[in-house]
């Protein structure tokens, strides 16, 4: 798979360095020209929430800027819980 990259994260506020370093990752990823997916499990689902992550600040990192993030929801895999 040359030029894919896949970031899997699990973790959002819960522990906000996890959180950060995925995204530092998927960001050098797309500067490195790879096609580049978040895959979001468990808390970090949390994150495609609006507003969600820009509490979410690590020493040292720029703040999550999210406002990017693109989530489509496919027939069938909407149980509504991101839904505010």
């Amino acid at each position: 798979m040359p030029g894919k990259f896949c970031v899997s994260l699990s973790y959002a506020k819960d522990n906000a360095d996890k959180a950060t370093v995925a995204f530092v990752i998927a960001t050098a990823a797309l500067a490195s020209d790879k096609e580049t997916m978040v895959f979001l499990s468990t808390e970090a689902v949390r994150l495609a929430q609006q507003g969600y992550a820009d509490e979410i600040h690590e020493e040292g990192f720029a703040r999550m800027a999210l406002s990017c993030v693109t989530s489509p929801v496919r027939p069938g895999y909407d149980d509504g819980a991101l839904r505010q």
